[in-house]
């Protein structure tokens, strides 16, 4: 089971390898501007379900999320 969440962040710094080693972790964490994640999802670069189900999402929701966070500030 995937659990998602979508939620607003400063993703400036982000990048790395991350995880713990005694459970052979190795997250790397990098950053895709929006528009070019949604040329990603168009192009098919995403392979597993819990990926697409969440660009879809957010490809619906976007317009939205940008305009409550706009207003909000939040």
């Amino acid at each position: 089971m995937a659990i998602l969440y979508c939620g607003k962040v400063d993703a400036s710094t982000a990048g790395g390898v991350h995880g713990l080693a005694e459970k052979g972790e190795d997250i790397r964490v990098f950053k895709v501007d929006v528009d070019d994640a949604f040329e990603m999802l168009a192009d098919g670069k995403f392979i597993n379900s819990t990926i697409l189900i969440a660009m879809l999402w957010l490809r619906h929701h976007h317009p939205r999320l940008c305009q409550k966070w706009k207003s909000t500030g939040k």
